[in-house]
């Protein structure tokens, strides 16, 4: 089935047995091919949400790491310095912390 952004397609299981029992997959993707692909993978229950859990997800808990916004604009600053000052060879550069609370 043509759709505005692309195609979508559609797989029925069980369609004999009426519509309380059949299940329906449904994709969609800019190619065709693609589109039958993914309506294929739902069948056999690797979808997005699936693969965010098993791949995605399991790669953010092993190699991410909390950086303070501090630590992160000084790494930025440091590492950046000679293009946001190209005149400037040896920059001394200090930060003056100020709690607004």
């Amino acid at each position: 089935m043509i759709i505005p952004n692309g195609y979508e397609y559609w797989l029925v299981t069980n369609f004999e047995k009426g519509p309380v029992q059949s299940k329906w997959y449904r994709a969609e993707s800019s190619k065709s091919s693609q589109s039958e692909y993914f309506a294929e993978l739902n069948v056999i229950g690797v979808t997005k949400a699936t693969i965010d859990k098993f791949q995605y997800l399991h790669h953010l808990n092993k190699y991410s790491e909390k950086v303070t916004w501090f630590d992160f604009a000084w790494d930025a600053v440091k590492r950046s310095r000679y293009h946001i000052f190209p005149n400037h060879s040896a920059l001394n550069i200090k930060f003056r912390v100020v709690n607004d609370s």
